[in-house]
């Protein structure tokens, strides 16, 4: 079917589901109940899929999110999804697609993802968020109470996406948790101009200027004081760090490579 309706699977002891490049959308509590399903990959697609989330206010009584109450542990998300509650407001952790799945460690995205949605991976349990080149959009608090989060990994080294204010909180509240983005070194601050989505926008207070002390790239994080740049180094301080050998292979090499698994 083309269609995974409401409670469709709902109950099933699967522990895995690969959601075919067929279908086009899920209903809601689709696999609620599915206490099992620890793993789902969304196969590769051009096309969108449609699904509901979580609505924390009962917009539809009953309505929960096509995961709801199952203990995933890896999504592998290969299309672009789009939220079928277009109305609604989101305004809680619980409400994104993945948000009320804390058990959530494991995140892979593929070249078709092209939109981060609000609240998307709010309150799961990732430690890193790799985004890769195809992702041009990203909606307010995606990782909001992500509290293992410690990177966020940009692979683009040509066009800034459009970020949302917010959407990865403060500078603040990142560097409280340890958490840093990871963005290409070739477009690093120059004059405000190549560290912004729009060109245009030159004020101080853009949301990357806000994010600015949090990003490991040319200017290391060493060389913030009290959240003002000074003189840069002339190189990252994870060119040749014990792990990151894959920061040199992409940012540095300009090689394409799949995101590390960490």
């Amino acid at each position: 079917p083309k269609t995974f309706s409401p409670y469709m699977f709902s109950g099933l002891k699967m522990e895995s589901m690969t959601i075919p490049s067929y279908v086009n959308e899920i209903g809601n509590n689709a696999f609620e109940l599915c206490d099992k399903l620890s793993t789902i990959t969304f196969e590769q697609s051009a096309n969108t899929l449609n699904m509901g989330y979580y609505d924390g206010f009962g917009m539809i009584a009953g309505d929960a999110g096509p995961f709801y109450s199952c203990p995933l542990t890896t999504v592998n998300l290969y299309r672009e999804i789009n939220y079928t509650f277009g109305g609604a407001v989101m305004d809680d952790a619980a409400e994104g697609l993945f948000g009320n799945k804390t058990t959530l460690a494991n995140v892979t995205l593929g070249d078709n993802v092209k939109t981060i949605h609000p609240y998307m991976f709010a309150a799961t349990r990732i430690q890193q968020l790799h985004l890769p080149e195809s992702v041009d959009k990203i909606g307010k608090n995606v990782i909001e109470g992500c509290e293992l989060l410690n990177a966020i990994v940009f692979y683009n080294d040509k066009v800034r996406p459009e970020v949302e204010t917010g959407a990865f909180g403060t500078a603040e509240t990142l560097l409280a948790n340890n958490c840093f983005l990871f963005m290409p070194w070739r477009t690093v601050y120059r004059n405000g101009a190549s560290l912004y989505y729009n060109p245009g926008d030159k004020a101080a207070q853009n949301y990357w200027h806000v994010l600015y002390p949090t990003m490991v790239d040319e200017d290391a994080i060493a060389n913030i004081v009290d959240g003002y740049r000074i003189q840069p180094h002339d190189e990252s301080l994870y060119l040749d760090k014990s792990g990151y050998e894959w920061y040199r292979k992409r940012y540095y090499n300009q090689e394409t490579i799949t995101p590390p698994v960490f």
